[in-house]
């Protein structure tokens, strides 16, 4: 029987060294991404993969290939607490990024309300970082930073930040992780419109079945918008109304005549098109 004992402790601590070796060496981590592969049927594939899983993890190229979507990360850099999953804790410092290339195909069919948005950990990802991002090729995001955290009742984004052509973007928001998934975030968007300067502050408020979208003109343009969102629904936009002050179209056109007009514009779905009532007025 002290024989057995001392057998059983003596594997005990050799399988416990060698989760250690696993976990805290770089053989064990590309030990480690070499078997992801394999489980995923190849669709999963990494090089360059060096650090070790306690981290930090630096990645060359991280590639994932599903049956109509592609997705690839170039230098990507994690620093993080593993242990902490123990806890059920997901703890990042940075996550580092070099370019995200997403190719997704679009779905004629409306998309489906989820049940639920929860994680199986809550998450703290104090630094986000994405150099490049490229979506379907429809354009390009730079510079992209954010914080993010999730505690297992909400989903909260701050400090959000990116530009793309003349546009720039800072936001935050949060959202409930069960139905109905209340929401409430805001933004602010600096531009250009027609060579003039353009800002716009927005705010999204509601539930995610329905969205009531708010847009205040800052700078450029003088006026709002509202808009009714149903992005789960056949019809996204329920309804939507633009008011627009002191337009002057010299401003915008060196040919055209002065004036200070004021337009308003209320829009509805109606059939297969849309139900326009307009009115311009020259106080």
């Amino acid at each position: 029987m002290r024989r057995l004992t001392i057998a059983l402790a003596s594997f005990l601590l050799l399988l416990s060294l060698g989760s250690f070796a696993l976990i805290a060496s770089e053989t064990g981590l590309q030990a480690l991404a070499a078997l992801a592969k394999r489980l995923s049927g190849e669709r999963l594939q990494m090089s360059e993969v060096s650090g070790r899983l306690l981290g930090p993890i630096d990645i060359g190229t991280l590639r994932w290939h599903g049956e109509s979507e592609r997705i690839e990360l170039t230098q990507v850099h994690l620093d993080w607490h593993a242990p902490a999953l123990w806890q059920k804790h997901a703890q990042i410092d940075a996550l580092r990024i070099k370019h995200v290339r997403l190719e997704i195909p679009s779905s004629e069919q409306s998309s489906t309300l989820p049940s639920s948005l929860a994680l199986p950990v809550t998450v703290n990802l104090e630094k986000l970082q994405i150099s490049t991002l490229d979506y379907n090729d429809q354009g390009q995001l730079r510079d992209i930073s954010a914080r993010l955290r999730s505690d297992g009742q909400q989903h909260k984004i701050s400090e959000l930040s990116f530009s793309t052509a003349d546009i720039k973007l800072s936001a935050q928001g949060e959202i409930a992780v069960d139905a109905p998934f209340t929401l409430k975030t805001e933004a602010d968007i600096q531009g250009q419109i027609a060579e003039r300067a353009l800002s716009l502050h927005v705010q999204a408020n509601g539930t995610l079945a329905e969205i009531q979208l708010s847009v205040q003109a800052l700078a450029g343009i003088e006026g709002d918008a509202q808009a009714t969102l149903t992005p789960f629904a056949p019809q996204p936009v329920r309804e939507a109304s633009i008011r627009l002050r002191q337009i002057d179209p010299a401003a915008w056109h060196a040919s055209a005549p002065q004036a200070r007009l004021k337009l308003q514009a209320d829009l509805a779905p109606e059939n297969n098109g849309w139900l326009a009532r307009w009115r311009i007025d020259n106080p």
